[in-house]
């Protein structure tokens, strides 16, 4: 099709119908997978503030992790909410991001179908369209839609697109916004904010294709480069400020070469790189993993610096050039770049040279500019045009639908990953656990003693073959595991608590509550360590202490059971018989076929001067097969 204005409204609006189809073929087999033993445990299967029931705790959520960038309250509430319909069913984790995510796409296209016009008036709507289709079943987001853990991505870009969109609607000819759209604009990005905080500097995606349609080439050209001065000066100030300096590019600068640069040096050319790595995993999106090991690609492939270096500059000083040779790819390289910013800083655990969730929001931009480039090389050929959107957008499609397959589970995932990474110590741990979990102990094993061959100083290994142990019953090689991890990682909480449980099961109770104490010390997410010290001090008869430690474990599981009716059996012995009462009503809601409980409550009732409630949970005790002592029950039935 060539420029100008599309023919039939009519068929314009059946464009849209394309971007949910081609969703649903890319991502619907998402909801055939499980959950995956990265982040998937800890954010959602085993964190207390989403398994808990009710949501009394809404305002504990709005207060966790509050200040870090790992503060995501809207998220957490999402999953709990899931949690509260489906339960532990990744099913329905998986389904809701497809859905939004499509949603998501159409979206977008909406929002282009405004901003292409304003950078070129004759373009036609296939242009928005195949930014919008490539955008949407690219195999970079595979990893946001797929991955349990990463519903943030999809609801951070929902909240930051029907902003945007709603703006773009709203939007007079002349650029004005009424007053109302910007309030609820602004309330919309604010709550994407509060579901993924690196969202922030995407904020500038709805003004700058605005700006950038304004005024003369020579303005918008002055404009272009106090933007991007605006960038470097941020980065400038990031590199030069004291202890962040350790974060700039992290496990990137541990590279042979980098580690001979001045740091601020290496640091500009780690940002560069990334910048680079992410423009041509996006045109070439081959050997895709969940996890990048930049100093084993490094190492195995020497032109991976200097070509992703000259690839980030590349796409930098394009901005100078292209400001008025193509408004198209001069504002999509501007949106990658500010959106990508605060990921040119990330590292987590030395390994995240790359990651392709974090390309979520900002490939929209890189989608914009492939079809600038489109227009520059296709734009008088219609045909060809279609053809080539279309042709990229099936390819691309059941690139997905294959990438899909690999997150079935943890050992797809991590087999994949040790497939293209084979010396990646990481990948064999977690695939352990994988084979722990589903019982297969010797294959673990296998896993763990790779994972510590290849790397002696994770020690994540190490604490997970001290599982293994204990299962086994050799307690002596787990404490000899703990101690090799903790000699690596002195203040794991993780590892002080299952040490010291290992102590409490030697009989070295003194050394058992030392390391409990400092691990809570460290952590108040210590859960072992709350049990651990809850049961010593109950078993030393200091009910007091005991069902102190105690609480504060239901204050992060409050569904637990058995632990409530320890709680209760702790405030019998202090002699609070109404806060007893209270703590087996909710064990006993949990489990209404427990007679001991029943027995416990009967007491407290009896404690508490309520003959009749005592009567009647001894006798259901009695009916559910817990033998009731003869004359406390004639006590309870004579009045006296």
């Amino acid at each position: 099709m060539t420029k100008g204005k599309s023919k039939a409204p009519s068929k314009q609006r059946k464009f849209p119908i394309i971007l949910p189809v081609a969703g649903v073929i890319a991502f619907l087999a998402c909801i055939g997978n499980g959950f995956v033993n990265l982040d998937d445990p800890f954010l959602i299967t085993n964190n207390p503030k989403v398994i808990s029931p009710g949501f009394s705790d809404i305002g504990q959520i709005f207060s966790f992790q509050l200040g870090t960038a790992n503060y995501k309250p809207v998220v957490i509430i999402v999953y709990k909410f899931v949690y509260s319909l489906f339960g532990e069913n990744p099913a329905a984790f998986h389904g809701i991001s497809v859905l939004l995510h499509i949603l998501n796409s159409v979206l977008l296209f909406k929002i282009l179908e405004k901003v292409f016009p304003r950078l070129d008036k004759g373009l036609h709507l296939l242009l928005p369209l195949g930014a919008a289709l490539i955008w949407a079943v690219h195999p970079f987001k595979v990893e946001s839609v797929a991955w349990a853990s990463e519903l943030e991505d999809i609801l951070s870009g929902f909240f930051f697109l029907s902003g945007w969109f709603l703006l773009e609607q709203k939007r007079h000819k002349n650029g004005s916004i009424p007053v109302r759209a910007w309030l609820i604009g602004s309330g919309l990005f604010l709550v994407a904010f509060l579901c993924k905080a690196s969202i922030l500097s995407a904020f500038l995606f709805p003004f700058y294709p605005f700006i950038l349609s304004l005024g003369k080439p020579e303005s918008r050209k002055r404009l272009s480069i106090i933007m991007v001065a605006g960038i470097l000066v941020w980065l400038g100030i990031f590199i030069f400020s004291g202890d962040s300096l350790s974060l700039v590019g992290g496990a990137d600068l541990n590279h042979s070469v980098l580690k001979k640069l001045p740091l601020p040096l290496a640091a500009s050319i780690t940002a560069l790189m990334r910048i680079g790595g992410y423009l041509l995993h996006f045109l070439l999106p081959v050997k895709l993993a969940v996890i990048y090991p930049f100093e084993l690609i490094a190492k195995n492939t020497t032109w991976v610096l200097p070509l992703f270096t000259l690839a980030g500059g590349g796409l930098i000083t394009s901005l100078f050039f292209l400001y008025k040779k193509s408004k198209i790819i001069h504002t999509g390289a501007f949106l990658f770049l500010s959106g990508i910013l605060p990921f040119l800083f990330i590292s987590i655990q030395g390994t995240n040279f790359l990651s392709d969730r974090y390309l979520y929001i900002p490939s929209i931009g890189l989608c914009i500019t492939l079809m600038g480039i489109f227009q520059i090389f296709w734009g008088a050929k219609g045909k060809t045009l279609n053809y080539l959107i279309y042709g990229i957008t099936v390819i691309l499609m059941f690139s997905s639908l294959a990438r899909i397959m690999v997150w079935k589970n943890s050992e797809t995932l991590f087999t994949d990953l040790i497939n293209k990474y084979p010396e990646f110590a990481l990948a064999y741990n977690n695939r352990g656990l994988y084979y722990q979990e589903v019982g297969k102990k010797t294959a673990a094993l296998k896993e763990y003693e790779k994972a510590i061959g290849m790397n002696p100083e994770n020690p994540q290994p190490f604490m997970n073959r001290a599982t293994l142990k204990i299962e086994e019953g050799d307690l002596q090689t787990a404490l000899n595991d703990y101690n090799q991890a903790l000699s690596i990682q002195p203040e794991s909480y993780e590892a002080l608590g299952a040490r010291g449980s290992v102590y409490a099961r030697m009989g070295k109770l003194a050394e058992a509550e030392a390391d409990f104490l400092k691990a809570l010390s460290i952590s108040e997410f210590s859960i072992d360590a709350l049990l651990n010290l809850g049961k010593l001090n109950m078993d030393r008869g200091d009910f007091k202490e005991a069902a102190d430690y105690y609480q504060k474990y239901l204050n992060f599981y409050p569904e637990n059971a058995k632990i409530q009716y320890v709680k209760g059996f702790l405030e019998e012995k202090l002699g609070n018989p109404s806060t007893c009462i209270h703590h087996l009503d909710i064990s006993l809601g949990i489990n209404p076929s427990d007679g001991e409980v029943y027995m416990a409550r009967s007491r407290c009732h009896s404690l508490n001067g309520n003959k009749g409630a005592a009567l009647q949970d001894a006798r259901k005790a009695q009916s559910l097969g817990f033998r009731v002592d003869p004359n406390f029950l004639r006590s309870l039935e004579t009045g006296n």
